[in-house]
């Protein structure tokens, strides 16, 4: 596909393109939660085709990592967060249903639990909620 635009791609070439050009726009941002989601939809397009896409699925993993562990970082230079909640969201598989609780947010920092790599959706539908420190009365 050396060409822009050709008259012979495919719904799914064009598709592919814009993904691309989606990812290349939010590297340049350094948005790392939108390089995570347009890993994670990559990743829907293949698999929707039946092709093979673990490689990109390692770069989703990674991506969400990062922007995960900013939000995480953020909760901690706020000084008013001590925990994290991992809470699943509708249709979490078993693995990712276990994983809910809450957790002290200097550990959950170090072993950077989510997304799951187990998680037999397309992509891991956990997330981290802050847990307000107790006020002093």
């Amino acid at each position: 596909m050396s060409k822009l635009n050709n008259k012979n791609w495919s719904k799914d070439d064009y598709k592919w393109k814009s993904l691309h050009e989606k990812l290349e726009k939010a590297m340049k941002n350094n948005d790392n939660f939108q390089i995570a989601y347009i890993y994670a939809e990559m990743v829907k397009f293949k698999r929707e085709r039946n092709i093979d896409a673990s490689l990109i699925f390692s770069n989703y993993i990674k991506f969400h990592k990062i922007a995960l562990s900013e939000i995480l970082k953020s909760y901690i230079d706020s000084e008013v967060v001590d925990n994290v909640e991992i809470i699943n969201n509708p249709g979490c598989c078993e693995e990712c249903a276990q994983a809910h609780g809450i957790y002290n947010l200097k550990e959950i920092l170090e072993k950077q639990p989510l997304p799951i790599q187990s998680c037999s959706n397309v992509w891991c539908k956990c997330d981290y909620i802050a847990v307000l420190k107790a006020l002093d009365k």
